[in-house]
């Protein structure tokens, strides 16, 4: 199910990152990985803000 053009659903963005939906829970709670919005009881992930999330997440390989 897609929640809107500009969200993800918790199993998309799962599927998306190879975790297991337990793991993006398991972030949230500890503060970690990519902002998320709660509607009622459905959690939905900005697009732009994943993207934001993913960017942040790089790690330079080291100078040569």
């Amino acid at each position: 199910m897609t929640a809107n053009k500009d969200y993800f659903t918790t199993a998309e963005l799962s599927h998306m990152l190879g975790r297991s939906p337990r793991t993006l829970h398991r972030w949230h709670a500890n503060r970690q990985g990519p902002p998320r919005t709660k509607i009622g009881t459905l959690i939905v992930y900005r697009k732009s803000a994943v993207e934001s999330w993913l960017h942040a997440e790089e790690v330079n390989g080291g100078a040569l």
